[in-house]
């Protein structure tokens, strides 16, 4: 890997592409595949709580790789760390097309995952080392949009797949080629974008006392379970919605994958209304605004959520659309509290995320009925949460 490198950066157009492939690792290994929930149940003969198991591996595996692999391209660079994990996510995509047993998939899912998690949280750093002042939230701005569309994409492009090959193993193919495609324009066009010079003396001991501080800190702490939390909402219906509406309400794949979108679609508008209210709005309204949505939404579902296909439909797009009011704006509150750890808490962050997405998934995978009462507890939780620990009427004091 150190034998090639490139000398200068890509153009933007090429960059913009790279450090979105870096981030698009989840959706796209996640999303992709569940319609097939199915088919590797019947084509393994394993029951339906075993193939959710390698959902909630891979959340492990993304928990993992996130924040292990922050500090690691903190000390040792950020290019190789990358192609490390593209390596190991095309290895393991490679070898669950030919796997036989749902144990050997749910293990590979979860060294796939840890692969991922390398590239997603070291793709973010490479925004932070190329980019300076406005342009870093301008880039992270464009990156979003454009991850937007993947976990829409993923559903439709995996029923498009099963048509055509009319086999699961054939959407592991084709994260292979996602995961080689990241690896071969890293390595190509992606030059090492943090200096030997320019990283802080600092051990990874200290760097992992870092998260220890930063999770002491009540606010932050707070602040993180209240943009952590609705991860329950996500995963437990991205673990349980396939079966749900596949095998309880009879839809089709492709039903199922438009029901499916049309969430995401909400997720989508909500981010985009987020981003104009903040021209009128402090951070603080916003989020309070979605946390109390989301609150109420929690609420809608556990009342009429598992009486009805049109119920849990509508209790779900009303508790996933309002994440454009919560997960960016407690963001920002998370680095203004740890500006001088900022990359830490990023990586804390976005581990937590994932390491409640994964007890979430582990609830739903062996007790399908508790999919409405997570997703409806999880909205509650993270208001909850967030007001008594963050305490956001600090911030509110301090601007009369």
């Amino acid at each position: 890997m150190a034998l090639f490198t490139p000398k200068k950066l890509p153009n933007a157009t090429l960059l913009v592409i790279i450090i979105t492939l870096m981030g698009a690792f989840a959706p796209m290994s996640i999303d992709l595949y569940l319609p097939a929930f199915l088919q590797i149940q019947e084509g393994l003969g394993t029951t339906d709580s075993e193939v959710k198991k390698t959902l909630t591996l891979f959340l492990v595996g993304l928990c993992i790789g996130m924040i292990f692999y922050g500090p690691l391209s903190d000390k040792y660079g950020r290019r190789n760390i990358i192609l490390i994990g593209a390596t190991t996510y095309s290895l393991t995509s490679i070898a669950s097309t030919f796997i036989a047993n749902i144990e050997g998939l749910q293990v590979l899912r979860l060294v796939q995952a840890i692969g991922a998690g390398a590239c997603m949280v070291v793709g973010r750093a490479v925004i932070r080392d190329v980019f300076k002042g406005k342009q870093v939230a301008v880039m992270m701005s464009v990156v979003q949009v454009i991850m937007m569309i993947a976990p829409l994409l993923a559903p439709l492009v995996g029923v498009m797949l099963l048509y055509v090959f009319d086999s699961w193993r054939a959407l592991f193919w084709a994260l292979t080629f996602f995961g080689s495609m990241a690896f071969f324009l890293t390595f190509f066009f992606l030059p090492e974008t943090y200096h030997k010079e320019e990283r802080p003396d600092i051990t990874l001991r200290e760097t992992f006392y870092n998260y220890f501080l930063i999770l002491k800190d009540r606010r932050s702490l707070g602040a993180m379970l209240g943009c952590a939390l609705p991860s329950g909402i996500t995963f437990a219906y991205v673990t349980g919605s396939s079966y749900l509406y596949q095998a309880k309400y009879g839809i089709s794949e492709l039903h199922f994958s438009i029901l499916f979108g049309l969430n995401i679609v909400g997720v989508i508008v909500s981010a985009f209304l987020n981003i104009i209210c903040l021209r009128r709005f402090n951070v603080i309204t916003l989020v309070i605004f979605g946390l109390g949505w989301m609150s109420l939404a929690g609420i809608v579902m556990l009342v009429i959520g598992d009486h009805s296909l049109i119920g849990f439909f509508i209790s779900t797009f009303l508790l996933m659309c309002v994440s454009g009011f919560i997960g960016n704006n407690i963001v920002s509150q998370i680095i203004e509290l740890n500006y001088h750890r900022a990359g830490a808490a990023m990586a804390l962050n976005s581990s937590t995320q994932f390491f409640v997405g994964a007890i979430a998934s582990l609830i739903v995978t062996h007790h399908q009925e508790m999919l409405v009462p997570v997703m409806g507890i999880s909205g509650i939780l993270a208001v909850i949460a967030y007001l008594i620990l963050y305490q956001p009427w600090r911030e509110v004091r301090k601007t009369l």
